[in-house]
């Protein structure tokens, strides 16, 4: 019942040509509309997924630096907002204040659709309640208040940006960011796996830079290495063998 209300929630997104797929978790994946698209998500846990692959590079992120650390986040790929809440959320238990976050999304709807929840969060209760029951909060009254209080300031905080692309990766500057490297799949996003692409985005990251991805492709470990990124090798998620989890020495 839980999971037909919550799909109730994203009846917007069919209006805007996306179906929702319930995942093993209880959390909804968006697929388009058509027969040879692909889920956004693993089917084996949408949420569980994002938690997994970018929720522990940003733990990982945030203990290596100290609470003055200056750095920004780039997201690559905005879709549900999954790992954007999950960030947001860790950043603000860590007390983490000097940042820039960023989320890019070429299909803009989808970014008006997230907007759309993180200002009026009292709408979707049951989009938000897959967040307080899942591991980023220890089930205390106290989290759940401080999460609904504060999801707002998201919206504030956050710059959301179009397409990331070559262009774009020439406008950083050489620093220290984390990576959530959330694009589609190289069928899709061909330009943004290719190892000129992703050598151009590694080399403006600063030592003590994070990369995480749910892929691991010899072009991607290639670059990494390439650009002084020590990989962990980090398992994949359900049926993947490999995922993507790297720090820059």
């Amino acid at each position: 019942m839980k999971t037909a209300i919550l799909q109730e929630e994203f009846l917007d997104y069919f209006d805007m040509g996306y179906i929702t797929l319930k995942t093993e978790d209880g959390s909804l994946t968006l697929k388009k509309n058509s027969s040879d698209s692909e889920p956004m998500h693993s089917l084996k846990g949408a949420l569980t997924e994002s938690l997994y692959i970018y929720g522990e590079a940003v733990d990982l992120f945030l203990e290596s630096n100290s609470k003055d650390s200056s750095f920004d986040i780039l997201s690559l790929g905005t879709g549900m907002g999954y790992n954007e809440i999950i960030a947001f959320t860790k950043l603000l238990k860590s007390n983490f204040f000097d940042y820039n976050f960023k989320s890019f999304e070429s299909e803009t709807h989808l970014v008006d659709l997230f907007l759309k929840r993180i200002e009026s969060p009292d709408d979707f209760p049951e989009y938000f309640k897959l967040f307080i029951n899942s591991s980023l909060f220890d089930r205390k009254e106290s989290d759940s208040v401080l999460f609904y209080n504060t999801i707002k300031s998201l919206s504030e905080k956050i710059e959301f940006c179009g397409a990331f692309n070559e262009a774009y990766v020439k406008s950083l500057n050489y620093k220290k960011y984390l990576i959530l490297f959330d694009a589609y799949s190289s069928k899709t996003s061909e330009s943004l796996w290719t190892n000129f692409f992703l050598d151009k985005l590694l080399k403006k990251c600063a030592p003590g830079s994070c990369f995480a991805t749910y892929a691991s492709t010899g072009v991607l470990k290639r670059a990494l290495k390439e650009n002084s990124f020590y990989n962990k090798n980090k398992a994949g998620f359900a049926f993947k063998r490999q995922s993507t989890l790297a720090v820059k020495l």
